[in-house]
């Protein structure tokens, strides 16, 4: 059983990496269907990539394409000290600074933040709006070389997730 009570977080289920891998291609609807498709279709758009076992998605951001983290467990999405550092002189002008404590298996910490009312990225020509994003000011181990964390509040604002692990690329609809 695995419970993160102290975000009040009670998966019903987790599948590991190797299994959905397997699957080749697949997509989870906002209604909680999962449709796993037989023979995938091929596609010249690539924006995902292996990292060990966790997949990384890039996105554009409207100046650069950035790569990212991909956590379908995380509730919110955040942006590394990577982000903060190319684009300090924005961040602190139009962020404002805060603290910020995450939890997770582990245990919780506190780090300092600056939060940005709201970010626009590009998924292939899907738009998706993040809101009251933190951006950590201090480095992060867990998501080195990354410039954030991608979680359901991005993946939540689309229909429809796909995942194809042939042409390695993440799209919604």
């Amino acid at each position: 059983m695995l419970e993160f009570p102290q975000i009040d977080f009670y998966p019903l289920a987790v599948v590991g990496f190797p299994v959905i891998e397997e699957l080749k291609e697949f997509s989870i609807t906002k209604s909680d269907t999962l449709i796993i498709n037989k023979n995938p279709a091929p596609s010249n758009f690539c924006n995902m990539r292996l990292d060990g076992l966790s997949p990384n998605i890039y996105m554009f951001n409207g100046k650069d394409s950035l790569e990212f983290a991909f956590d379908t467990g995380a509730t919110k999405s955040h942006f590394t000290s990577d982000y903060y550092l190319r684009y300090k002189t924005e961040n602190e002008r139009i962020g404002k600074a805060d603290t910020v404590t995450s939890s997770s298996v582990g245990g919780s910490t506190t780090h300092q933040t600056y939060v940005l009312d709201s970010v626009v990225l590009f998924i292939g020509e899907k738009k998706a709006i993040l809101h009251d994003v933190q951006v950590l000011t201090a480095h992060m181990k867990t998501f080195e070389n990354k410039y954030g964390n991608i979680g359901q509040d991005l993946i939540s604002q689309s229909d429809k997730m796909a995942m194809n692990f042939v042409d390695m690329n993440i799209q919604f609809e």
